[in-house]
Formats: structure tokens, sequence, C-alpha cells
């Protein structure tokens, strides 16, 4: 077993009944990578949350699970209010004055391919950012149209991010990715299977025994595992890329004190 496969697995059993179902047959497989990632620099941080934003998201965002259960989570969403929450726009006017400053912690997951100008995004983050506060943002490294019309581009490798945070003024404190042959095959088709249909064979029988009494579920891990097999062959999603295809992207950025 590889060491990204055994973290994997360790993360995965590590967390409740329900959670682990998720993981393993809802969520796509960069999406758990990004939040093992999340969970573990928390885990090894004193960092102290209070207040939290999530922009263009929700409040079943998994990244929440993994922050203090006494936080308050505002959500600004573009869904609900797109005149106002817009990405694009300057969050610095006044309009959003009663949330300068006001957040420890700002999550923004999955949104920028679908801004026609993520560096904007960006800066408008770090608004929202109290003295000392923390950004985390993911997004994909490779990808196809989905989304539209809001779609704009196929994904971001580190360096962009990290120029993004830096020019909003931003600390980076780390940036980093998942590197997957087959993953960056899927997902340049955009085919999200999830680990229990696109991994290892220890992953996929642990989502038929926890899902064993929903008969649709485990029909549809068994069917989706051998379309996944005759489509990619023999190839391991957590085995190392031999050419550095990066499936996703994250970072943690935070504003000076």
């Amino acid at each position: 077993m590889g060491a990204l496969l055994k973290d994997i697995s360790n993360f995965i059993n590590s967390q409740r009944g329900d959670l682990r179902i998720r993981l393993l047959t809802d969520m796509d497989p960069a999406r758990v990578v990004s939040l093992m990632h999340f969970s573990l620099f928390f885990k090894n941080s004193d960092f102290k949350i209070q207040k939290i934003a999530v922009v263009s998201g929700s409040v079943n965002e998994p990244e929440l699970l993994f922050c203090p259960t006494n936080a308050t989570v505002t959500v600004l969403s573009y869904e609900n209010d797109p005149f106002l929450y817009d990405l694009t726009k300057d969050w610095s006017a006044s309009e959003y004055k009663q949330h300068h400053a006001a957040y420890d912690l700002v999550l923004c997951e999955q949104v920028l391919e679908h801004l026609l100008d993520p560096a904007r995004a960006f800066h408008n983050l770090a608004t929202l950012l109290k003295p000392g506060g923390l950004t985390h943002v993911s997004v994909p490294a490779i990808n196809n149209t989905h989304g539209e019309p809001h779609y704009f581009y196929a994904g971001f490798p580190k360096a962009t991010l990290e120029a993004f945070a830096g020019n909003a003024g931003l600390d980076v404190l780390l940036c980093d990715s998942w590197n997957s042959d087959k993953a960056a095959r899927m997902y340049s088709t955009c085919d999200w299977a999830p680990i229990a249909v696109s991994g290892p064979l220890i992953l996929s029988l642990q989502g038929l025994k926890l899902c064993s009494r929903n008969i649709r579920t485990v029909f549809g891990i068994l069917s989706g595992k051998l379309s996944n097999f005759v489509t990619y062959p023999f190839q391991g999603l957590f085995t190392p890329s031999k050419n550095g295809n990066a499936t996703c992207t994250w970072i943690f950025a935070r504003k000076s004190t």
C-alpha cells in the first residue's frame, strides 16, 4: 500500500459512519484528498477560529466538519444574491462594510474556475479577513466544461494561486496539489467517480460493506467499478504521477497582522 493510499484510507476510516459513506461513495476523489490535507492543517496548528465565512458555497461544505463546532458560519453566496455576492465585483465598497475584516477563516471551494476574474476574487477574500485571518481556497488543476455559462478556466497550478494570494497582500502558508495520472484523465472528461468506484479494491470493498443494505448504491458501485476499469485499465488512482499531472490545487494564505 502506497503512502498516499494509506493516508487516505486512515483518514476515511477515522471518520464517523455517515461521513465515511459520503467520502467513499459521494465526493469526488480530489475533494477527499484536499479535505484530508485541510483536516491535517488544523490538526497540527493552534489557529483559533470563531467566525467563518463561506464564499459561494453553503453550510454543507465538508471543510466545516473539521472546524470548531462553536464557530459562527456566515454564507456569502452568489446563488442567494448574485448581484451582491459576485466575486468579480469590488468588495471593498461600502455595501460590504459589515463583512470587512470580520472573519477568522474564509472558505472558497471549487469556485475560481467559474469566475472571469479570479485575481479580483482573491482581493475580495482578503478584504473579509481579520488581521491574522486565514483563507482556504481549493480549485481544479485540470477539468472540462461544466457549470455553464459560468465556466472560464480548466484549472489552476500552484504558482497561479500563490501569485493571486501574494498580489492580494496575503502570506502563503501552504500551497499544494494532488498529482495522479488516472485522476487527470478522469477529470479532463468531467469524470468525477467517487473513490469506491475509481479507487483501489480495498476502498471499494469498504464502500460496499458500509452500504450493504442499500441495493441501489451497491449496484452503482459494482457497475461503476466495472465501467471505470474498462475505461482506465490497470491505472491506480493513488499511484504517484509519472508526468506530474496535477488534478486539484489548494492554498492556505494568511492576512498579515
